[in-house]
């Protein structure tokens, strides 16, 4: 599974990337990281070598690198809340915000972490987001 520090530049995070372009017309699939690499340069065993798991691999990196976005987004907030509930209604908002761009890569994920195989998944992704 794809670790959770995940390096910037790092293959994975190309592939992924040039992936979320085709996202919303094929969904999260293994058809779908192979476009996405053979539009960077890669082929089929850059992204077996990237996520061993397939699409769900790139689902789990695509929330950490959310998170990642949300906490340095709120970092560089020149007036942070000092409140803890301010904080946290603060730190949705720009996750939220930050997942409008990738809204079908977001809405599509759901249905691939709510199958039962992946429920455990699921659960770590949002304990990861809520911590």
């Amino acid at each position: 599974m794809v670790e959770k520090n995940f390096q910037p530049g790092s293959l994975a995070l190309k592939i992924l990337q040039a992936s979320l372009l085709h996202v919303p017309f094929e969904g999260w699939k293994n058809d779908t990281l192979l476009a996405g690499a053979a539009d960077c340069g890669y082929d089929a065993e850059s992204v077996h070598l990237a996520f061993p798991l397939g699409a769900v691999d790139a689902i789990a990196l695509h929330s950490r690198v959310a998170d990642e976005t949300m906490v340095e987004a709120f970092l560089a907030l020149p007036e942070r809340p000092d409140k803890v509930h301010l904080m946290i209604r603060a730190l949705i908002l720009i996750r939220l915000e930050h997942a409008q761009q990738d809204k079908d890569a977001v809405r599509r994920s759901f249905a691939v972490l709510a199958k039962p195989a992946n429920i455990k998944l699921s659960a770590k992704l949002l304990y990861e987001t809520v911590d």
